[in-house]
This record gives C-alpha cells, sequence and structure tokens, in this order.
C-alpha cells in the first residue's frame, strides 16, 4: 500500500512545477477540518489510494504533509447532506479499524507546520460511550 501511495503521490507531481509560491487552494484544505461520524468498511486497496490521493492532490494544489504520507488509509463512510460518502483516511492512531467500526473522521486540513502542504482525510476510532 505505501507503494501504491508513493506512486500516487508521484503521478500527481509528475509535470508540475514547484512555484515560489503557495498554491493551495484554501477552499480544498481549510485551516480547521470539520468532525464526522463514520463507519470504517476496513483498509483502503491500493487502488483506493491511488485514485482518491491524484484527486486530493489535484483539488487542493499541494502536496500531503510529510508527517502523513506513510501513514496506512481506511476506508470509512459517513453520512453529510442526508447522503452516504466514502473515503480514504490516514490512521493517526496506528490501529486499522475493524469492518463495522465506529470511528471518527477528520476532514482534508491545511497543515499548521507546513502551511504549504494539507493534512489528509484522517481517521480514529470512536470513542466509548460510558
Amino acid at each position: 500500500m505505501r507503494a501504491a501511495f508513493g506512486l500516487a503521490l508521484w503521478l500527481a507531481a509528475s509535470g508540475v512545477a514547484m512555484a515560489d509560491s503557495c498554491d493551495l487552494d484554501a477552499n480544498s484544505a481549510p485551516a480547521k477540518s470539520t468532525l464526522f461520524s463514520g463507519v470504517a468498511r476496513g483498509p483502503a486497496t491500493g487502488a483506493e489510494v491511488i485514485s482518491q490521493t491524484s484527486v486530493a492532490l489535484a483539488r487542493s494544489h499541494a502536496p500531503v504533509s510529510p508527517k502523513y504520507a506513510n501513514l496506512p488509509r481506511a476506508f470509512v463512510y459517513f453520512m453529510y447532506g442526508g447522503r452516504r460518502h466514502g473515503t480514504i483516511a490516514a490512521v493517526t492512531d496506528g490501529v486499522m479499524p475493524k469492518p463495522g467500526e465506529a470511528v471518527t473522521l477528520a476532514s482534508r486540513r491545511r497543515d499548521p507546520d507546513q502551511p504549504c502542504a494539507f493534512i489528509p482525510w484522517t481517521v480514529r476510532r470512536a470513542a466509548p460511550t460510558s
């Protein structure tokens, strides 16, 4: 999967000259994320990683933050606008969510440490309710 993600980054960057200024699209990668409740489908496939990473790179006009580039990706379903959506998300807590497990998603956002890069969608297991 890491090879697939590296290929996606390479494909998206091919033929694109690096500009001296930051071209990150603030609408595609705002300063703050939006949180969503979701349900994990399980690990993302290599094809999903390549496809969705290429779209994110094209929309944001910026690279993925290096801190998140090699994290494993899960495929997660969530509700927004009355419709079910699916996306890949970087697993930040080190534990791949199991299929059907409740998770919390954070949308793509600008990296505060590298403002010309974005943090991809991230996922973590939902906190248990007591």
